[in-house]
């Protein structure tokens, strides 16, 4: 019996009424007839609010609105729904239901085929089901005991039988963490201790097949397996031998895990570089004594070390290459030094990294500089080169020129100098990268490169920033003082068209180191931080109207200079109170608000030096110093040091008294 028709059955079957929604009317029309009645709205008789205030506003703003979008806007394309219903008056009608019809049976040669295709699926399905047995910490226990106790010949059919089981295992999911762990735990080391020469060919097949599980698992991606298991993997196989094969499965596995995953791997990643390190230094070692070329030298890493460093995140790579300067340079501790193609190749290595940071670049830099002779400053040239591409700093540059000019340069065995001149048609280009250079320098302490660049601007006429050069001049006096007044010499004159002027606030221990400096004259001094030199200090008022106020670090250096002269164990103490009265007449004639440093520079040139000397304090610069003290520290300071002034002088004036009277004439004591 067929079942009763649906509710709707009879209002699908008759003719329905036409609803005026349903009707489609085409944009152009609209929009005739919307401009109609904006045309005969514009009439003195107006419905709603004539007088100007917020309804009208808002009834002005609306008709400008639908006007716009009336004009501007294209009619819309024609959709189901505005085609719904010119189809209605075909289709409304057209609907029937029917029953459902039996399927029409199949020829009698069919059946045979069917059967085989059936029982083959039936096969495959309960082989599966039989397959994919769950793996558990029971299975590896049980292979555990038959490594022990097995025979070595029969080692490899066993290892073998239980790889294709794990993998499968493996590819199904249905492995649990535990066993992972404790297969990658133990089962080396029983390996080892069965058939030590065979342990590493099996334990590395034992690896390959649980990658290639882990690879072809459809349950959990790559990325997603547990740091544990990852960091017990990685651990594994560290401690194998480098061979091609191992370093082929470390780079497939390193590519492939995440950064979360390779940050907690750190440690087995690290022994896997120093591996690589140890296995790639005695081949350099023997080609350091042949004559190898540039080119080669640079480029005789091993690849796979490339290709490991350069999947790593910025993080992990940077403990990891630090661990591989480190080995370079406890080798090169071991040995004679290292040879001069490892240092090399290990920094354009370096270079080449995306992820390696600056930081990270200098610090290797200054540890290869410190395994040996000075690095050549045409090769490092091409790294430095090359970093900057990695950096993507020479975006817009030819670079097909700057690599025929460069080879030219490094075959002639120049250096830095040349390179920037050929990358001087960019301005901003070539002032960022002279900058960044310089301070790589700087980091490193490559100074005598610097003095050689600055050298080979000044032969072609290159201007050289005043604060660029006061900044170097700081950072190099700190551990060669001559060589920063030699860069001095050497820079001062290269100002350029605009003229800037020395900045001596920019290196203050510049300034101070030239006062123990006996080459280096005191109006010298005066002329390099540019403050004339007056004469008789004592006349001249504090203060002149119209004296152009001083920065707070002008004050300081000049504080710091009267400081530095008091203390100078090269200057004549007549030449120490003429410099620190210099001081002090500069910082008043300014306004400036003495420091108590300044006093204390003042006593000991004007008093301190006189009593060192076993001589008299004039009555006259004690006076004029005690004035100084009290308007600086008090009257309480003032009064003391005028007492004590006082006694010294009566002492000596009684010695002197007592020298004269050879005869001893006078009153007893």
């Amino acid at each position: 019996m067929l079942p009763r028709p649906c509710a709707c059955h009879g209002a699908v079957q008759r003719n329905l009424p036409t609803h005026l929604e349903s009707l489609w009317i085409a944009d152009d029309i609209l929009r005739h007839e919307w401009q109609r009645f904006v045309l005969g709205s514009k009439i003195h008789r107006r419905y709603g609010s004539f007088v100007p205030g917020p309804l009208e506003a808002r009834r002005r703003m609306g008709k400008r609105r639908m006007a716009h979008l009336s004009a501007d806007c294209p009619p819309p394309l024609p959709s189901i729904s505005s085609l719904w219903g010119s189809f209605w008056e075909v289709d409304r009608s057209q609907w029937q239901w029917e029953a459902p019809r039996s399927r029409e049976p199949e020829p009698e040669s069919f059946a045979p085929a069917r059967s085989r295709v059936q029982d083959k699926v039936r096969k495959s399905v309960s082989k599966s089901k039989v397959t994919t047995k769950a793996f558990s910490h029971q299975d590896v226990l049980t292979f555990r005991s038959k490594i022990k106790s097995c025979d070595p010949d029969k080692l490899p059919a066993i290892c073998n039988d239980f790889n294709q089981h794990f993998k499968h295992s493996l590819t199904h999911g249905t492995a649990p963490e535990t066993a992972i762990i404790h297969a990658l735990k133990g089962i080396p080391r029983d390996l080892r201790r069965a058939s030590p020469s065979a342990a590493e060919h099996q334990c590395l097949d034992l690896y390959n097949a649980m990658w290639d599980g882990f690879m072809a698992c459809r349950i959990l991606r790559k990325d997603y397996l547990e740091v544990a298991i990852t960091k017990s993997f990685m651990t594994a196989l560290g401690n194998l031998s480098m061979t091609m094969e191992v370093q082929k499965l470390v780079i497939s596995v390193i590519g492939t895990l995440s950064a979360e995953q390779l940050d907690a791997s750190t440690q087995a990643i690290g022994t896997m570089v120093d591996r690589l390190v140890d296995s790639w230094l005695p081949t350099i070692t023997e080609s350091s004594h042949s004559n190898i070329g540039v080119k080669r030298a640079l480029h005789s890493f091993p690849q796979e070390l490339a290709k490991v460093l350069r999947c790593l995140p910025e993080k992990t790579l940077f403990s990891v290459f630090h661990r591989g300067s480190k080995r370079i340079s406890l080798f090169h501790e071991a040995a004679t030094g290292v040879p001069i193609d490892v240092r090399y190749t290990w920094l354009f290595l370096a270079s080449q990294l995306p992820g390696v940071s600056k930081e990270m670049f200098l610090w290797s830099w200054k540890t290869m500089e410190a395994c040996g002779v000075p690095l050549q400053e045409n090769i490092m040239s091409t790294i430095i080169l090359q970093y900057w591409i990695e950096q993507d700093r020479l975006l817009g540059v030819d670079m097909e020129y700057l690599n025929g000019g460069h080879r030219k340069m490094v075959s002639r065995g120049e250096g830095f100098g040349p390179l920037l001149h050929l990358l001087e048609d960019d301005e901003d280009l070539i002032w960022n990268l002279r900058k960044q250079l310089i301070n790589m320098l700087l980091a490193v302490g490559q100074h005598q490169t610097l003095y050689n660049i600055f050298s080979h601007m000044k032969e072609h006429k290159k201007p050289l920033s005043m604060p660029l050069l006061g900044r170097i001049l700081e950072a190099t006096v700190t551990s060669e003082g001559a060589f920063a007044l030699r860069l001095y010499r050497k820079c001062i004159d290269m100002r350029g068209e605009d003229k800037q002027r020395f900045i001596p606030e920019l290196c203050p221990n510049f300034v101070l180191s030239l006062v123990n400096n006996p080459d280096i004259t005191w109006p010298h001094i005066w002329h390099i931080i540019r403050i004339p030199f007056r004469g008789d200090v004592s006349r001249l008022p504090k203060s002149r109207v119209g004296s152009p106020p001083i920065t707070p670090k002008k004050i300081e250096l000049v504080t710091k200079l009267a400081v530095a002269f008091a203390r100078s164990k090269t200057r004549p103490p007549r030449v120490i109170l003429r410099n620190v009265s210099q001081c002090l007449l500069y910082l008043r004639r300014h306004n400036a608000t003495l420091n108590p440093d300044v006093s204390r520079a003042l006593t000991q040139a004007a008093i301190n030096l006189k009593m060192k000397f076993n001589k008299a304090v004039p009555q006259e610069r004690a006076e004029w110093a005690v004035r100084i003290i009290q308007s600086v520290e008090g009257p309480d300071v003032a009064e003391a040091v005028h007492t004590i002034v006082n006694i010294w002088n009566e002492r000596i004036y009684e010695k002197q008294r007592r020298a004269i009277n050879v005869l001893g004439v006078g009153p007893i004591d």
